[in-house]
């Protein structure tokens, strides 16, 4: 046990209910973190190629 925990134990044993669910949930909030921040990158690359170059892809040019 670590030793952050072990005065959380010897408080009650709600307060080392309330540390392991916290470290839960921050956890939680780093992987979801990095999933947003992934997206956002890839977000703003498509923006960024866009932007580059708006004319691309857009419409087909046929000559008679």
């Amino acid at each position: 046990m670590p030793i952050s925990m072990a005065s959380s134990v010897k408080d009650g044993p709600y307060e080392a209910i309330n540390t392991i669910l916290l470290q839960k949930a921050m956890v939680n909030d780093v992987s979801s973190s990095k999933n947003l921040i992934q997206s956002m990158s890839s977000t703003n690359n498509k923006i960024m190629e866009r932007s580059a170059a708006p004319h691309l892809g857009n419409k087909i040019d046929i000559r008679l």
